[in-house]
């Protein structure tokens, strides 16, 4: 198994024990000297939601994860965020695209189609008028996931393979389950 597989695997299995315990809160005391001595095992391109909290859902410790969060994971330039950068691509080999519904920036969005102002209006329109070409509901989960499977693509073609491995993630929040996605099977281009 890879080394990203196996980080994979870490982050699935914690979630599992995340949705077993209730999902309850833990106690992320910061212990500063603990976490400056730790090294992210993935990066998390997440929404800026303060209800996502990535250590919480896959079971990892303050400081196991690079957070980067913007509202609704839009990412149109990988690089002013630091994604790929030789610091961040040296401390992670996955980078995981993490989603969540219900998403406040999605049900705008979707509420509010005639913003035209609204950059990430724009960016999840696009995502919901993909899914209506291709004869697809576009629910609020449908169209999160379909803006994920993008983004992870975008990132795909913008990152050496070689570094970093990038995935999306979709985290339910009324259950806590994060499901792994398989972007090429999602209706996103």
């Amino acid at each position: 198994m890879s080394p990203a597989g196996a980080i994979l695997d870490q982050m699935t299995t914690g979630n599992a024990r995340y949705v077993a315990e209730g999902g309850r809160p833990r106690d992320y005391s910061l212990d500063r000297d603990a976490v400056a001595s730790r090294t992210p095992i993935a990066t998390i391109l997440t929404c800026s939601d303060i209800k996502v909290v990535p250590e919480q859902v896959f079971g990892l410790e303050i400081g196991d994860l690079n957070i980067i969060q913007t509202a609704a994971c839009v990412c149109t330039d990988p690089e002013a965020l630091g994604i790929g950068m030789p610091g961040v691509a040296k401390a992670t080999q996955l980078i995981v695209v993490l989603g969540h519904t219900p998403c406040d920036v999605i049900e705008y969005s979707l509420a509010n189609q005639s913003d035209p102002l609204n950059r990430i209006s724009e960016v999840i329109l696009e995502a919901r008028s993909q899914l209506v070409a291709a004869s697809t509901l576009p629910t609020p989960t449908s169209v999160c996931e379909a803006h994920l499977a993008r983004t992870t693509q975008e990132l795909r073609m913008s990152l050496d393979p070689q570094v970093s491995r990038v995935e999306a993630a979709h985290l339910d929040e009324s259950n806590g389950v994060v499901r792994f996605l398989n972007v090429d099977d999602l209706k996103s281009e």
